[in-house]
């Protein structure tokens, strides 16, 4: 089954370019994700009050044309794979009725409290009607590795309205991580790779490596190194 949702690019979702920003796409990405939940009930009013809720674990994007201020804007998304642990929900971004994006996220179920996963039975993957015939694009399936040079690392102290319904910090947020460490610009091509949840109070610092091609950014604890989130734009 896929879903449809429509939005309206405006001011917040723009650059100084009138254009569409990637946090902007990907907001859209998840909304869309949720109302899709909630018609089969399983969103957050549902699974929250079950003990359980959906974490995401990556995005994969890629911006094949970006819309400007004011874009009709419609997104497709459905359930392309999964497994006992993860999901695969693919979208498809149309602007005035052109494709203009293609994504791919990985989500998982967690116990709230305990943080641990919980297997997905066939009931619930089922209950979304997967398009296993259907896929947006042929994307990149190998892991982000961690650098462990950096050409620049500054401390990201962290916000109390950077924390979501899960007591962690949004996912979208660490795209603001990375955005303070980059050039000025919008990239076409993103992942983001979530390894470890931050908290408030965590003290957590961003480095960016650059290479010949793309920007490699690191999201790490300082007080032990671990590794909470990588991204990658080119």
């Amino acid at each position: 089954m896929v879903y449809k949702s429509t939005y309206k690019t405006g001011f917040i979702d723009i650059n100084k370019d009138k254009k569409l920003t990637n946090r902007a796409i990907l907001k859209y990405l998840e909304d869309c994700s949720g109302k899709h939940s909630d018609t089969v009930k399983n969103g957050v009013a549902d699974i929250i009050d079950d003990g359980i809720t959906w974490v995401l674990l990556s995005w994969n994007l890629k911006v094949l044309k970006r819309p400007s201020y004011a874009a009709e804007i419609e997104v497709n998304t459905y359930i392309s794979s999964a497994t006992k642990l993860y999901v695969y929900r693919d979208f498809e971004v149309f602007a005035d009725g052109e494709k203009v994006a293609v994504a791919r996220s990985i989500w998982i179920l967690v116990d709230a409290k305990t943080r641990r996963p919980k297997r997905l039975d066939e009931k619930t993957v089922e209950s979304y009607h997967p398009e296993y015939e259907r896929k947006a694009f042929d994307f990149d399936n190998s892991k982000l590795t961690a650098n462990e040079e950096a050409d620049k690392i500054i401390d990201y102290p962290i916000r109390k309205t950077d924390i979501d319904i899960n007591d962690h910090v949004h996912n979208l947020n660490y795209l603001d991580m990375a955005y303070e460490i980059m050039p000025e610009k919008e990239f076409d091509n993103l992942i983001i790779e979530y390894k470890k949840e931050v908290k408030y109070g965590d003290k957590i610092a961003v480095a960016l490596k650059t290479n010949e091609s793309a920007y490699d950014i690191k999201v790490f604890s300082k007080d032990d190194g671990t590794v909470n989130t990588l991204i990658r734009l080119w």
